[in-house]
C-alpha cells in the first residue's frame, strides 16, 4: 500500500468515526427530545388528573351547599311560621289579660314565672335570652 493509500484510510476512518459521533449525538439529541417530551406529557397528564378531582371535588362541595341551604331554607320558613304564631299567642294573651283585668305588670310576672317553670322542667332552654332575662328580673344567678 502506497502512503497516499495509507493517508486516504486514515482519513476515511477519521471521516467514519467522525460520522458515527455525529449520528451518536442526533441520536443523544433525539433521544433528550423525546424524553423531554414524555416528561412534559407525563405533567401534562398529572394536571390533568388533578382538574378532574379538583372538579369532582367541586362538584361535591357544590351539592353539599345546596343541601344545606335548602336546610336552611327550611328552617327559615319554619321559624317565621312559629314567630307568626308566638306573636298571635301573645296578643291573645294580652288581649284575655285585659279582659280578665289583669295588669302589664302582673302579666310579665306570670310569663316570667312560665320562661322559668319551663327551663326547670327542660334543661335545654335553660340559657336561653328569656330564662337569663327572668332570672335577672328576679335577681337569680
Amino acid at each position: 500500500m502506497s502512503r497516499d493509500d495509507v493517508r486516504v484510510a486514515g482519513l476515511l476512518e477519521v471521516n467514519a468515526t467522525m460520522q458515527q459521533e455525529k449520528a451518536a449525538r442526533i441520536e443523544g439529541s433525539a433521544i433528550e427530545r423525546e424524553r423531554a417530551e414524555v416528561e412534559k406529557r407525563a405533567v401534562q397528564d398529572q394536571a390533568l388528573r388533578q382538574s378532574m378531582a379538583s372538579r369532582s371535588r367541586v362538584a361535591m362541595l357544590e351539592k353539599a351547599l345546596g343541601d344545606a341551604n335548602a336546610a336552611l331554607a327550611m328552617k327559615e320558613e319554619l321559624l317565621k311560621e312559629w314567630m307568626h304564631s308566638q306573636e298571635a299567642f301573645k296578643r291573645l294573651a294580652k288581649k284575655y289579660g285585659k279582659k280578665l283585668g289583669v295588669s302589664t305588670e302582673q302579666m310579665e310576672n306570670d310569663r316570667d314565672d312560665c320562661l322559668l317553670e319551663v327551663a326547670d322542667e327542660r334543661p335545654e332552654f335553660a340559657n336561653t335570652n328569656g330564662t337569663k332575662a327572668a332570672k335577672e328580673t328576679r335577681g337569680i344567678k
